[in-house]
């Protein structure tokens, strides 16, 4: 039975068991059956010696099943000890979780807090500077009007002055210009060019005609004179 226990393995260890236990108790049966009958000393003996097996093989059978009970109570507490490691790892991270969510939490809230007080100022120096541009921009605005003012009288001194000039007169004339002030410079040195150019034209051609037209008078006296004379 020891050979069969030890041979037996973890699946089939439980057949081999009521199988031997029943035969044990067949065995016993039996053992009572014999001792009813028979008497006398050897069948004591008999019987003493079959109790004998019966509580060893009942022993083997108890050592066994208390090495399987030994097994599986170790296996549960290795079991349970992974669990609890497994737990307890769980349960420190979902801690660590929980404190650096709560971490990165208050950082986002302290930032945009931030960033709202810093746009806030921003936006007020913004607009302190756009009121002082806007103050900026209405002095501009009425320099800009005086010297268009200022500008303008000047234009007009200066087209009165130009329009008294004969040669920008000519020169509007020419380009066809309301105002001789609007007369290309181009236009403008044409013009002179072609006037000066006539009057000094003009200047020696008088000059050569005065000059002979002296001398044509000094020759008709001259023979005038000659003609007396004689």
């Amino acid at each position: 039975m020891k050979l069969k226990l030890s041979e037996a393995g973890f699946f089939t260890r439980g057949q081999v068991e009521t199988k031997y236990r029943k035969l044990i108790a067949d065995k016993e049966e039996r053992l009572y059956s014999v001792a009813d009958r028979s008497t006398g000393s050897g069948a004591l003996d008999q019987q003493t010696q079959s109790e004998k097996q019966l509580q060893e093989q009942l022993q083997i059978l108890g050592q066994n099943y208390q090495k399987r009970v030994d097994l599986g109570r170790s296996r549960i507490a290795y079991l349970e000890k992974q669990i609890l490691e497994h737990s307890t790892d769980n349960e420190q991270k979902r801690q660590s979780f929980r404190v650096n969510f709560n971490t990165i939490t208050k950082q986002a809230d302290q930032l945009r807090s931030g960033s709202i007080i810093r746009a806030a100022k921003e936006k007020d120096v913004l607009l302190t500077e756009y009121d002082l541009i806007q103050q900026e921009v209405k002095v501009i605005d009425k320099e800009m009007y005086s010297l268009n003012q200022e500008q303008s009288i000047i234009k007009h001194d200066i087209n009165r002055l130009v329009n008294s000039n004969q040669i920008y007169r000519l020169a509007a004339y020419i380009s066809d210009k309301e105002q001789a002030i609007d007369v290309p410079k181009s236009t403008v040195g044409l013009v002179a060019l072609v006037w000066f150019s006539s009057l000094a034209f003009i200047s020696a051609v008088t000059g050569v005609f005065l000059a002979i037209t002296g001398i044509y008078i000094q020759r008709i006296y001259a023979k005038e004179n000659e003609h007396r004379e004689e």
